[in-house]
């Protein structure tokens, strides 16, 4: 109307409608919150959770939403270090090798050298003189010295069809020109190499290289089995007495000597000549 003034509760009306309709527009906005399927099939979350939940389900899920996965940081494996397991390795090795490696000093004794042959008793002197005792060469004509136990001889093949090992001896010049001799020869175990002992009264004479003796060259110790003694040790013992006084004299004066020798069977038939008792056994067995 014309002229006509508003009064306040006129105006208080229409402004409550609008503040109603704006109060309602305001409700219709604020729908409720609808849970929602993530598009790759995992696990629907609910919008409405408060912040608390979901919260603890990351705790849960070490901080990681469901669905997801977890990328390993490039150094996720820097709390064992990538030579861990050379060094592992390494100490296995460093501790075997101290607790078996044995010590530069513990090198076994060396082994008997097999080359070595079996060892000789040593030679034997006494009496009341030095006798030297040797061999001589195969035709009995210079001495051959026995200079070391186990010292290799020759079984002499003789014209009368027997065997023998030629022996030399060596005594002081003060012997004269003759000396009684005891040859015996004798195995391992004691018995006597047959035909046994072989006794004689033998010349005795100056010789080269042998200053200040007189010597017999070759004289005979007999074997009777020889091809059986053939390689077998045998103690070879020589008795000299001095026959300068005579035979049977109170002054006479003896020394000894003796040594190992092995002798060898070389030339010869094996069975001599009026021998059958050595076929088939070792001599003196």
């Amino acid at each position: 109307m014309v002229g006509e003034s508003t009064t306040p509760r006129q105006v208080k009306g229409p402004i409550r409608w609008l503040m109603l309709g704006a109060w309602l527009v305001g409700c219709a906005g604020q729908a409720e919150p609808q849970a929602v399927a993530p598009s790759d099939g995992g696990q629907a979350i609910d919008l409405s959770a408060d912040s608390s939940s979901t919260a603890g389900a990351d705790a849960a899920n070490g901080g990681l939403a469901d669905g997801d996965v977890a990328d390993a940081p490039a150094d996720a494996t820097a709390a064992t270090p990538a030579d861990a397991g050379a060094d592992a390795t390494v100490v296995a090795a460093d501790a075997t090798a101290t607790t078996d490696a044995a010590p530069t000093d513990a090198t076994p004794d060396a082994a008997p050298d097999a080359d070595a042959g079996p060892a000789y008793p040593p030679a034997g002197f006494g009496g009341e003189f030095l006798v030297d005792l040797g061999g001589s060469t195969d035709d009995g004509v210079a001495v051959v010295p026995w200079s070391a136990p186990g010292q290799q001889v020759s079984l002499i093949f003789g014209p009368q069809g027997g065997y023998h090992i030629w022996v030399s001896v060596c005594g002081p010049a003060a012997l004269g020109s003759k000396a009684g001799l005891k040859i015996e020869a004798t195995l391992p175990g004691g018995a006597q190499v047959e035909p046994g002992v072989t006794e004689l009264t033998s010349k005795m004479a100056v010789v080269a290289g042998k200053n200040g003796q007189v010597c017999r060259v070759a004289a005979p110790a007999f074997v009777t089995c020889a091809c059986e003694l053939s390689g077998v040790p045998v103690r070879i013992r020589v008795e000299v007495t001095d026959l300068s006084g005579g035979p049977g004299s109170a002054a006479a004066k003896q020394g000894w000597a003796e040594k190992t020798v092995v002798p060898l069977h070389s030339s010869g038939p094996c069975w001599a000549k009026g021998s059958p008792p050595c076929a088939g056994r070792r001599a003196g067995g």
